[in-house]
Formats: C-alpha cells, sequence, structure tokens
C-alpha cells in the first residue's frame, strides 16, 4: 500500500481560473451520467500538456460532488506510488474508508485470503476493486475513481491489462478517469469502449495565455511595494505577456516554468533579473522545453553540488524535505545554504507557491526527470543514477553508524509493546533520514549491484567501503533492526541481507568488474563476520515478535539458540548483548 497518494498529499494544484473550461466540463459531465458500457475516461498528452493539473482539478471537483470515492496518483516523487502492487491495496483502504459495504467486502476477502494485498494478480483486483465497487453501487448514486500518470509506474503492461480487464465490468454508476501519455504498453490494453480526451498543444493557446498573464500579474502583486510602484507599474506590458505567450505554444509546462523561473529571478536579482529573463527567453528561441531547462541550468553555478542533491531526488524512494536530504547527504549547513538553493531551482524542483524552507518537500517534473538523466542536459549537469545510487548507500551507512545505538527510544521496560509507545517519541527518536537510511539502503545496494554486474569501474570507485560494512554487522546489526522495528520496517530486513550477502559473494568473484576488491574479506565471510545466521535470524523473526516488541531483539537469541546451531557465529553484537 502506498502513502502519499492523494493529490492533496502530494500538494497538487488545480488549473488556473478561466482556463480549460470546456474539456473539465466534459469531463464532469461524463463523470455524472450512468453508462453500461463506456466506464473509463482516458485524459492523454504529451509532457508537460497539463494532465495532471486537469486530472487533479477534476479530482477536486468530484470531491465536493461528494463522488470520488478513491484516488491514486502516481509520481516518481514519491516512489512508493510507482510499484505497480500498491495500486489496489491503496484504492482498497480509500473504498473501505468511504463505503461501509464495500468496507465489509474488502474485509472478507482479506480474512479468507490474508495475502491478497501482497501481490498484483486479477484475483486482488477483482476482490479489492471491482467487487467492493460492485456492493457499494447498489446504494450510492455515482462512483468515480481517478488514476494520474499510470505511464509513470515502473511496470505499465500488466497493471494496465488487469486494470481494464476489471474497468469493463464494472457497474453502470462506476466510472473511472485515468491519465497518461499514450504509451503503446497501454494502447495494447485496451479491451473496453472508452472515452477518450487528447490534450492538444495547439488546442490550448489561449488557456496557456490566460495563465501567463494571470501568474505574471500575480508575480507583480508579490514583489511590488504598492501598485502605485514606478519600478512596477508598466510591466509586465502586453508585448512582454504576448511574446511568452506566443513562446509557450499552447505548453502548460512550458509556462509554468518559465514564469516560476522568472519569479525566482525577481526575488534574487530585481529588475534586472526581470528583464534579463524576458529578453533572454524572447530572443532565444526557447519554444522547446528542453530549451528552457538548459537556459535555466546555465544560471546554476555549483554544478557539483546540483548534481549531488537532484542525483538524490532522482533516486530517492520515499520523499524528504530539504533539511533531511542534506542530513542525509551529510551536507554542512555551515557551507551550503541548502533552501537558498531550493529557491534558485525552484521553477523545476518545487511544486506549488509556498515559501521555501527546510520543511519543504522538493517535487520533480516527470519531463525534467527525464531530462536530467539523458544525453539531452548539459554535461555538467546529467544525472547518472548508478553513481548516486552508489553515494546514497555509502550515506547511508554513515548515517547509521553515527546515529544508531542501544534502545535508541529510551523505552523504560522490556514488556512495552511498540504500539503503546507514543508516535512522536519514536519520530523525535529516529528522524527521517535515519529512517529512510536503515529501511532502503539494501533497495540502493541492490541497484549498484546490478549495474555492477555489467558495468566496469575504477578499483578506486568503492560502492561499500569494507570498514563500514564489517562495522555495521558487528556492532549495528541489531540497533538497525530495532529501528526497523520500531518504523514497521522490518520486512525491508530480510532482503536488505540476502542483496548484500549476494553483493560480497559476487564482488569477491568478479572484483575486476565491480567497485571494490573483496579479497581481504573472504576469510572473514567464511569465519561469520557477515554470516548468513544474521538472515537467518530475522527470517526466523520477522513475522512473529520482532516488529510487536523492540526488545524481543535482545531476548529472543538467548532463547532460541538451538535455532541456530547450523549457522556460523552471529554478529559480535548480537554476542555482546547476549553477555550482557
Amino acid at each position: 500500500m502506498a502513502s502519499n497518494a492523494t493529490y492533496e498529499q502530494q500538494d497538487k494544484g488545480v488549473c488556473c481560473e478561466g482556463t480549460r473550461c470546456s474539456i473539465l466540463k466534459e469531463i464532469e459531465d461524463w463523470a455524472s451520467t450512468q453508462s453500461d458500457s463506456e466506464h473509463l475516461l482516458w485524459i492523454t498528452g504529451i509532457p508537460g500538456s497539463g494532465k495532471s493539473t486537469i486530472t487533479t482539478t477534476i479530482a477536486s471537483a468530484l470531491k465536493d460532488a461528494r463522488t470520488l470515492y478513491a484516488q491514486f496518483f502516481i509520481s516518481r516523487s514519491f516512489a512508493e506510488t510507482t510499484k505497480p502492487a500498491a495500486i489496489f491495496p491503496t484504492i482498497a483502504k480509500q473504498l473501505a474508508k468511504n463505503s461501509p459495504l464495500a468496507a465489509l467486502r474488502i474485509h472478507d476477502a482479506l480474512q479468507d485470503k490474508p495475502s491478497l494485498a501482497d501481490r498484483l494478480s486479477l484475483e486482488q483486483a477483482e476482490k479489492l476493486f471491482l467487487d467492493p465497487i460492485r456492493e457499494a453501487s447498489r446504494h450510492l448514486q455515482m462512483i468515480v475513481v481517478v488514476i494520474d500518470a499510470l505511464d509513470e509506474l515502473t511496470d505499465m503492461m500488466v497493471p494496465a491489462s488487469i486494470l481494464f480487464n476489471v474497468i469493463s465490468r464494472l457497474p453502470s454508476k462506476a466510472k473511472v478517469i485515468i491519465s497518461s501519455r499514450p504509451e503503446n504498453d497501454i494502447v495494447k490494453s485496451f479491451r473496453v469502449p472508452l472515452k477518450h480526451v487528447p490534450l492538444d498543444t495547439s488546442g490550448s493557446v489561449l488557456d496557456v495565455r490566460t495563465y501567463i498573464f494571470a501568474k505574471m500579474d500575480a508575480i507583480k502583486k508579490r514583489v511590488a511595494n504598492s501598485e502605485d510602484d514606478p519600478e512596477w507599474k508598466d510591466w509586465p506590458d502586453e508585448k512582454q505577456k504576448e511574446t511568452l505567450s506566443g513562446q509557450a505554444a499552447g505548453h502548460f509546462q512550458w509556462a509554468d516554468t518559465v514564469t516560476k523561473f522568472l519569479e525566482s529571478g525577481i526575488v534574487a536579482k530585481g529588475t534586472a533579473g526581470r528583464d534579463m529573463i524576458l529578453q533572454e527567453v524572447g530572443t532565444k528561441g526557447m519554444e522547446q522545453l528542453d530549451n528552457l531547462y538548459t537556459f535555466i541550468l546555465q544560471n546554476e553555478k555549483d554544478e557539483e553540488m546540483f548534481c549531488r542533491i537532484v542525483g538524490c531526488l532522482v533516486i530517492l524512494m520515499e520523499p524528504l524535505n530539504i533539511g533531511e536530504i542534506g542530513l542525509l547527504l551529510g551536507i554542512p549547513r555551515s557551507g551550503f545554504d541548502a533552501p537558498l538553493f531550493f529557491r534558485r531551482m525552484r521553477s523545476v524542483l518545487i511544486a506549488g507557491t509556498d515559501l521555501v524552507n527546510d520543511q519543504t518537500i522538493p517535487q520533480m517534473h516527470k519531463s525534467f526527470f527525464e531530462f536530467i538523466t539523458s544525453h539531452h542536459a548539459p554535461p555538467g549537469f546529467q544525472i547518472d543514477t548508478s553513481h548516486h545510487h552508489k553515494s546514497i548507500v555509502q550515506a547511508a551507512f554513515q548515517v547509521m553508524k553515527n546515529k544508531l545505538k542501544f534502545n535508541i527510544c529510551h523505552i523504560g521496560s522490556s514488556h512495552y509493546y511498540n504500539d503503546v509507545i507514543p508516535k512522536s517519541d519514536i519520530m523525535a527518536a529516529i528522524p527521517p533520514f535515519l529512517s529512510y537510511s536503515c529501511s532502503f539502503w539494501g533497495h540502493h545496494l541492490k541497484e549498484v549491484s546490478a549495474i555492477g554486474a555489467t558495468c566496469e569501474t575504477s578499483k578506486d570507485d568503492t560502492a561499500l567501503p569494507l570498514l563500514d560494512v564489517k562495522s555495521f554487522m558487528e556492532d549495528q546489526f541489531l540497533f538497525w533492526l530495532e529501528v526497523l522495528s520500531l518504523t514497521k520496517q522490518m520486512a525491508a530486513a530480510a532482503p536488505a541481507l540476502e542483496t548484500l550477502l549476494q553483493w560480497v559473494n559476487v564482488s569477491s568473484i568478479i572484483c575486476g568488474t565491480v567497485s571494490i576488491n573483496l579479497k581481504p574479506l573472504e576469510s572473514e565471510y567464511q569465519s561469520g563476520a557477515l554470516s548468513p545466521g544474521c538472515q537467518k535470524f530475522c527470517d526466523s523473526f520477522s513475522e512473529c515478535h520482532i516488529p510487536k516488541c523492540t526488545s524481543y531483539l535482545y531476548i529472543s537469541p538467548t532463547l532460541c539458540t538451538q535455532d541456530f546451531k547450523g549457522c556460523t557465529a552471529l554478529p559480535r553484537s548480537l554476542s555482546k548483548d547476549i553477555d550482557s
């Protein structure tokens, strides 16, 4: 199940007043009309054509009409939402919340088969989506489900095929609205009658013009001292607004990016920044979004820090705010002003118009993500994801080495279950950057391993320092599990250790093609410093008491020694705790 899957949680904006009126009315009319055959409306368009903004506006309107029963907004900025297996469980939770009849049907299905929520399948879709909607629709006027950016799933073909299968069998009172690019995997899955709403930029020229005029007037109101301020009285003039509107050519993402960049330039440089940006955009042929992105990056001087921060954003598995990103990467506050960096780059990294501070959560439009990870980006700004997966692994192990400790939440009694510990105490003791390090280092190491198996790398380009691995397994292993237990992430333990053990094996065999020479570690591995006993420990207890009671971590080894007779020595930290 994915968190942050709604437009409210992702802080998505709606259409500017007076824009997209005919399209919005067309979709709202369709969503309020029952049909025995047409249950799907598909919004398509090129990157930046405004698909997500229209979908958000429709979802908001349906919410006010009390017909929005579930929504699933997919975004790379919220990596959990890109997992196909999360779609139906997340929608089911919302259906259960909004309809008691749907809740009963979902409850019965999970009671009958608890593993139903684990893996994407047609049966999962039928039991958690189709059947609950059928049940709820018997006593409701209309049920609408909204899914945005289906093309941003990590794998589209299987979920698209399953989606369209169950949509074709919905009752007449149920409708589904999906937005995406017209990707082949999605097109090939269509087997139902549908209403298609293509977003053609040539048809939105007037809407984009209205949008640019409104945005530039709003900028003026925010920065001018008064309506009669002589510096701003005649700005923007009609020619300037028309020039930008012509450059936008009906492309909403272009218009949004350039007006944000204009505002950030004004905040940084006053009228000089205002005039420079308008002149550059108006004379250098920036109608293409890639050209605009290149222009914005050319104004950023610190290429190394840009790549370090944006590379982290590209591969993060769950969102972190600006302050937490700095702590994860170990960027000293005294040497770098992270909020100032994001203010400079807000046109491509920050959604909305709120003030930027340490609590702001960056978001990246898909078009900028694709630009910055491709050869289209300027050489100094291209993001190599393999390099940044390595960097996050190293950063995570450093964070765990510095922050993990015994009884991190200062629990007063071994009789306390995790559920009785105040959530505020857990969050205070385990901040997001530490929780992220503990939960996702395995994922990032797996990505490094996948790349390392096929890529030649420098012997000095260390993916995971030997001493950090040994220190973690010998001294921080149980403290790591303690954090996973308290944050309800114990399921991450066994896969992470499996990846680590595979990485050690592969690295010691093909050290010429992997980024670290592990020959000196082979004897340590055989003697148990990286013992499979650790993994067996996780496998044995992750499904019983450890997820519920953290203290069981330190009690269970003494009770279950016999279970580990076939294993080599457990970590040194485990032995220390048994002795104490």
